[in-house]
């Protein structure tokens, strides 16, 4: 389930290219909003095992909704939170905000 392709790609683009990723400029797309995106309980229990539930990473993308009893997922997010995480400059990250919904 967690390829994390993102990191991958940073380390490719060091290997091959010599990038530092201190200089990257991301673009994140458009995504689901974390309200409309409704996740079973397994999907929350892997990123939490995963990561850890107080991570930020789990505690900022993942939301519960006490009337549905379900979670939220932010996947904007936590890619996001990531590519900071990994590096990547918060001024250097450009964030598309708009929903597919």
């Amino acid at each position: 389930m967690f390829k994390e392709i993102m990191k991958s790609g940073l380390l490719e683009m060091e290997k091959n290219y010599g990038t530092k990723v201190e200089n990257v400029i991301m673009g994140l797309g458009i995504g689901m909003q974390r309200k409309f995106y409704e996740v079973g309980m397994e999907f929350y229990e892997n990123f939490a095992n995963k990561f850890g539930k107080e991570n930020e990473l789990v505690q900022k993308s993942f939301k519960w909704n006490e009337n549905t009893k379900k979670y939220h997922f932010d996947n904007t997010k936590f890619n996001e939170l990531m590519a900071l995480k990994l590096g990547i400059k918060k001024e250097n990250l450009i964030i598309a905000n708009e929903s597919t919904f």
